[in-house]
Order: C-alpha cells, then sequence, then structure tokens
C-alpha cells in the first residue's frame, strides 16, 4: 500500500476494507496512483521530526466512541451534499456558455453554493459528523485527527473562494449600473482580476488537499487522487478563462468557449466521484497523526488555511470598495442630469436676455 495510505492492525478495520489482494487493487487507476504516491516518497520523503516513530502501526489511532459505520454514513452525507453543490455550479456555467445566463448572475450564485459548502463542511466537522458526541469531545478530535485538520482548511478555502466568486459578480453588476460598462471596466479590471486569481489558487489549494488526503482503502486513496487532479486542473484552467474574459471582453455573454468548456468537464468528473463515491463501512473508526505526515503537506495545509482567512477580509474590503465608489458615480451623474448644471464661466439666461434688449441701450 501507498506511503500516504497509513494502514491499521486488522483489529481497527472490517477484513473488507484492510484486504489487500483485491479485483480494485489490481485495477490500471490503482496501479497509476502507486506509482505515483512511490515517486513522491522518493523525491519528498515523508517529512516530519518524528518519522523513525511513524511505522505503519501508530501512523493512525483509535477512535473508540464512533459507532460501527457512523463515520462512514456522516462521510458518505457530506460527498453527497458536495456533489449535488457542484452539479449545482456545473449547471449554472453552462447556462451562461449557451446564452441563458447572464455572467454576473452566474457568478454570483456559483459563489453562493460555494460559501455554502464551506459552511456546511464546518457545520459537518462540528455537529453533524456526530450529533451524539458533539461538542469539546468532538472537537478534540477534529483538531487532532490531520484528516479533519484538511476539512477545516478546505471550509476556509469554499469559503474564501465562494466571496471572491461572489464579490467579482456583485462588481459586474454595479458596472452595468454606471451606464457605461467599458468606463468602470477600466477602474474595476486590475480588482476582478486579483478577485479570479485568488478563486483560482483557493481551487488549486483544494485539489492539493484532495490529492494527498490519507485514506485507509486503496479505492479510496484511488478515488481521492482523481478526484484532487480533475479540482486542481478544473480550478487553474477556469481561472485562466476568467481572466481572459475579464481583460478582452466587457459584455455579459461569453467569448472563449475552449478554455470554459475545459473546467466543466472536470468539474462533471468531480460531480460522478462525490456523488457516487464508495464507502465501506469500518467497525471501528481510525485517525491519522499529524506529526506523521510529510512537512510540505503539513505546510500546504496551513498556507490554505492562513490566506483563506486573509482572502476573506479581502474581498470583503474590494467589495465594499467598489460599492460605495460606483454608486457614488452613479448618484453624482443622475444629480448632473436632475439638475442640469452649467459651467460657471457661462453667463446665465437673465444676462444674456438683458445684453440683447435694445431698450436698455437706448435704440
Amino acid at each position: 500500500m501507498s506511503e500516504y495510505a497509513p494502514t491499521t492492525p486488522p483489529d481497527y478495520v472490517d477484513e473488507d476494507v484492510v484486504r489487500i489482494e483485491s479485483n480494485e487493487e489490481e485495477s490500471f487507476v490503482f496501479r497509476l496512483v502507486k506509482i505515483f504516491d512511490t515517486f513522491l516518497y522518493a523525491k519528498y520523503g515523508a517529512g516530519g521530526p518524528s518519522d523513525t516513530d511513524c511505522d505503519s502501526k501508530n501512523r493512525t489511532f483509535p477512535v473508540e466512541w464512533f459507532e460501527p459505520n457512523e463515520y462512514s454514513r456522516a462521510q458518505e452525507e457530506i460527498h453527497h451534499v458536495f456533489g449535488i453543490c457542484v452539479g449545482a455550479m456545473v449547471i449554472l456555467w453552462l447556462l451562461h456558455i449557451i446564452d441563458k445566463a447572464f455572467k454576473s448572475f452566474v457568478l454570483q450564485w456559483s459563489g453562493r453554493v460555494l460559501t455554502f459548502m464551506g459552511a456546511f463542511l464546518l457545520l459537518w466537522l462540528g455537529f453533524l459528523m456526530s450529533p451524539r458526541n458533539a461538542g469539546l469531545k468532538l472537537w478534540n478530535y477534529v483538531l487532532s485527527d490531520y484528516q479533519q485538520r484538511q476539512h477545516i482548511a478546505l471550509a476556509l478555502v469554499f469559503l474564501a473562494s465562494g466571496r471572491a466568486e461572489t464579490v467579482s459578480g456583485d462588481i459586474l453588476v454595479l458596472e452595468k449600473k454606471t451606464g457605461n460598462v467599458s468606463a468602470a471596466r477600466s477602474r474595476t479590471r486590475f480588482s476582478l482580476v486579483l478577485l479570479h486569481m485568488t478563486w483560482g489558487f483557493h481551487f488549486c489549494c483544494a485539489g492539493v488537499l484532495f490529492l494527498f488526503h490519507p485514506q485507509i482503502h486503496p479505492n479510496h486513496l484511488a478515488m481521492h487522487r482523481i478526484l484532487g487532479a480533475s479540482v486542481f486542473v478544473g480550478g487553474f484552467s477556469f481561472s485562466v478563462s476568467k481572466i481572459l474574459e475579464t481583460l478582452t471582453n466587457t459584455s455579459e455573454r461569453l467569448r472563449s468557449y475552449p478554455l470554459t468548456i475545459l473546467p466543466q468537464v472536470c468539474f462533471l468528473g468531480v460531480f460522478q466521484l462525490l456523488l457516487f463515491f464508495p464507502h465501506h463501512g469500518a467497525s471501528l473508526h481510525v485517525g491519522f497523526e499529524p506529526i506523521c505526515q510529510p512537512r510540505w503537506l503539513r505546510n500546504v495545509l496551513c498556507v490554505s488555511a492562513t490566506t483563506a482567512i486573509g482572502s476573506l477580509v479581502g474581498s470583503a474590503w474590494i467589495g465594499s470598495y467598489w460599492y460605495r465608489t460606483l454608486r457614488r458615480n452613479r448618484r453624482t451623474k443622475r444629480n448632473r442630469a436632475a439638475y442640469q448644471l452649467t459651467p460657471l464661466n457661462e453667463p446665465s439666461d437673465s444676462e444674456v436676455e438683458e445684453e440683447d434688449d435694445p431698450l436698455l441701450w437706448g435704440d
């Protein structure tokens, strides 16, 4: 089994979970994953100060207060919810591709779906994973298990990417309300590009976290490798597509179709993997020791969570700034049209009448 898929003693897990000689392990996908893991382990090593103590038996720890198959059922629930959310986002962008939905509308609602995913994942971690153990007991486990730490980082990443997406859609709406989209875009272009870059960075971080999500079952390991690669490629290519559209297109309709279609293909794969993810029950759930994970991977987790928190603040500031600025410009323009203000150096109507009145000059 892969170095990134820590094993546990057979007493911890059902025989179906730890079976090594199985048909799925001999599949083509699993062989590719095994080669991929072997290359990474040889290149980067395990990392961490306690590598000599992290053998195959103590890289995991038992969580005895979970009921049999309780965590597996909770995991199935969160996978299905996320699959439905990803499917909804794909539908929104396909509507934009076939010119049935404006870009601003799709950005706003796609961002709201991502925000919901992040909030729901936090709720799942703190309560829905095991409602009968909700509270300090559950949160102590969440903070001590590396897999759950990754889930916390993913929740923050979804919240940050969702906020960046929503703010970019809000700015497009404000541009239209100014009455001159081209002039407004010349001012907001840098902010929009920055928001799309932020969105892409967060999705690439999510792809790496999925790619190296520790698993017990070899089939789960292979599925997460494919899931992570799909999220990474889809997020990166979609970010490039959004940036090019922002730089070259001021209309609400799509111009660059190929770069927008490619991410949807990747996200359709994510939708299928999440909605039909194979779940295997376990008689005893186990967690993963954070110190036994590669040092570089722990650094990726910290960077992902930290930048997500900063991105939430930055996106909120950008949205607030352009809301105030563009609304103020629109209000000023409306006031000028209403009062028909004239420059001070032009004579008033009364002055013109006095100059043209012949009686004042004695003629």
